[in-house]
């Protein structure tokens, strides 16, 4: 899906008119139509702003990430409910030597941590 199809679902999801939307971000009704047909993309700033509005990430509007929520909610979550390694992962594929951790890395890797905790807390 494309930014322009994401940014029209998102929207429309609020039953927000282009205008609505517009108004929200102070920009042009014609601005959020150009956007939506695709034959402009919002600079950075803009996209944080468009983010925010949905309260949404940057990445779920680039089409990055199919998960909604905000970075702030994430990391709000993740500390509160202190998950494992595995769940971090799985829900923030986080990048190791600039690539994505998968989803088989991430139970591996837990399976390591795992048998290094088990190490240490065996009876001397």
């Amino acid at each position: 899906m494309e930014f322009s199809e994401r940014l029209k679902q998102l929207r429309e999801e609020k039953n927000w008119t282009q205008g609505d939307l517009a108004e929200r971000l102070n920009i042009g009704r014609s601005t959020i139509g150009d956007y939506e047909y695709g034959r402009k993309l919002p600079r950075y700033e803009r996209l944080k702003e468009i983010a925010d509005v949905f309260n949404i990430s940057v990445d779920y509007l680039l089409n990055r990430t199919n998960e909604k929520r905000s970075i702030e909610d994430l990391k709000k979550e993740i500390e509160s409910t202190t998950p494992d390694l595995e769940t971090i992962i799985l829900r923030t594929k986080p990048l190791f030597r600039g690539k994505e951790i998968t989803e088989e890395q991430a139970r591996r890797a837990n399976k390591v941590l795992e048998a290094l905790f088990d190490e240490e807390n065996k009876p001397s």
